[in-house]
């Protein structure tokens, strides 16, 4: 009767600590999601670095994916090493590979949380498949539907504000620049486009456009030595010499 009671007891015990690990945490992603929610402007997908992203997560919070998917080796080196829950932990050698899953696997939980809550790594995701899928609106809202990313649509609306918010930003091409400019892929009739034609307002859609300032002088300037230079006006003027020598009468 008492070694059931004294389970019994553990068994509350065990409950208890498990139902105040989750508020712990819970409050965590809710502080998290929140914050990212009011901040202005969208994700930079194209200065994405797993470490900036992982210090921008709770310490708390990540040292628990840590742990719960860690390796015994992985537990064996943290034993080793100066470990505290409020101090973002990683392996003495940074291992993206074992890293970036546990990254994934926290903005699946703060998009699941709250929509809204638009992680860069689930944009990157979506913006690869939709290149090796050549677009495919069914794959990417499976996709979507399963967490792993988000739909095509909200790629759309992404990439589109995202040109917005970059359009407002200082241009530095010059109207009295030789610009080289290439698009390719263009599709008619995009709901969510910059750029519309026509009086039903349809959009066009460029899956690569790319403006280029060629600058020939900064490529001379690499070159710039004045030893190279003096050379190379030495040899001029000698052969121009030799030139005027050759027609000159005997």
């Amino acid at each position: 009767m008492a070694s059931t009671v004294s389970a019994e007891s553990r068994k509350n015990k065990q409950e208890q600590s498990l139902e105040d690990a989750v508020q712990i945490l819970k409050n965590y992603v809710k502080i998290y999601v929140s914050d990212k929610i009011k901040m202005d402007g969208l994700p930079d997908i194209d200065n994405f670095k797993c470490k900036d992203e992982i210090l921008k997560i709770p310490p708390i919070l990540w040292n628990f994916i840590f742990r719960i998917c860690s390796t015994d080796n992985e537990e064996k080196v943290l034993k080793k090493s100066q470990f505290t829950w409020n101090s973002h932990y990683s392996e003495p050698l940074f291992n993206i590979f074992r890293m970036m899953p546990r990254l994934y696997i926290l903005s699946c939980i703060f998009h699941l949380q709250n929509s809204q809550c638009v992680q860069p790594l689930h944009l990157l995701y979506t913006d690869i498949a939709d290149k090796f899928s050549n677009s495919s609106s069914t794959f990417l809202s499976i996709n979507a539907r399963l967490g792993a990313g988000i739909s095509k649509d909200s790629l759309r609306r992404y990439i589109t504000n995202r040109c917005r918010e970059l359009e407002q930003k200082q241009r530095y091409i010059l109207s009295d620049s030789f610009i080289v400019a290439s698009f390719d892929n263009l599709d008619k009739n995009q709901a969510y486009s910059v750029v519309c034609a026509g009086k039903d307002r349809s959009g066009f859609h460029g899956t690569t456009i790319q403006t280029v300032v060629p600058k020939p002088s900064q490529k001379i300037n690499m070159f710039d030595d004045s030893n190279l230079i003096s050379n190379l006006n030495q040899t001029n003027i000698e052969h121009d010499i030799s030139e005027v020598k050759k027609f000159q009468r005997p």
